[in-house]
């Protein structure tokens, strides 16, 4: 927090739709690519302790509505779509008058998604112990991240598909640590791969926290 409020100036569009109210202890987000996003959407969880500070509660949340509002964002800002036939029948001028075009549509499609996205909420007790193994070992993956390439944009092409994570964790009682990663590999990848597993379990009740507590031991 910065002065009584809650610093949320590093929680990107979907973080601030899950998350937005507050920075709990545990905060995962999965953003999926723009193709994939219409059968896995963006989803995420937050922990937080009860209100007796006794127990913890996983909330789940998720875009319910994602190919409904894409569907409105796209006939409301419309696109131009042109084959490859087409394309070559008209002048330069005309093909760059359509991509600035489309690339200004593209922008208030993104935007208009975002304002009718519905977000749902499913609310789950857990441990304190998976809650504080889950976070001795998001806290160890922030710290020891080491990206094994620097691309420089003007010399190497960056990939810009597949999808992204966001590990998010308040140290103490103000510090706030946070890795967002696309197309994680080794022990993040495990690591995401089990904040997914919850994210599924959690959405058919089937949370089997010795087996989490179990793999987040084997996470080196």
């Amino acid at each position: 927090m910065f002065q009584g409020q809650y610093n949320l100036k590093g929680k990107g569009d979907v973080e601030k739709l899950f998350f937005g109210d507050f920075n709990a202890m545990i905060e995962f987000t999965f953003s999926p690519s723009f193709e994939a996003a219409f059968s896995c959407p963006p989803s995420g969880f937050r922990i937080v302790s009860n209100s007796s500070n006794t127990s913890c509660i996983l909330e789940l949340k998720y875009v319910s509505n994602y190919e409904e509002a894409h569907r409105e964002a796209s006939k409301k800002h419309p696109s131009t779509g042109l084959s490859p036939a087409e394309l070559s029948s008209i002048s330069a001028t005309c093909r760059t008058q359509i991509m600035e075009h489309n690339r200004a549509a593209f922008a208030k499609q993104e935007e208009e998604r975002f304002k009718r996205f519905k977000i749902d909420t499913r609310t789950f007790p857990v441990s304190n112990q998976l809650a504080e193994k889950l976070h001795e070992n998001m806290l160890s993956c922030i710290i020891n991240f080491e990206a094994k390439e620097v691309f420089d944009p003007d010399i190497v092409p960056v990939t810009r598909g597949g999808y992204s994570v966001t590990f998010r964790i308040v140290v103490g009682t103000a510090v706030l640590w946070s890795l967002c990663i696309q197309n994680p590999e080794g022990n993040t990848l495990e690591l995401a791969n089990l904040c997914r597993r919850i994210i599924a379990d959690s959405g058919v009740n089937q949370v089997n926290e010795k087996e989490l507590i179990n793999q987040l031991d084997e996470i080196k």
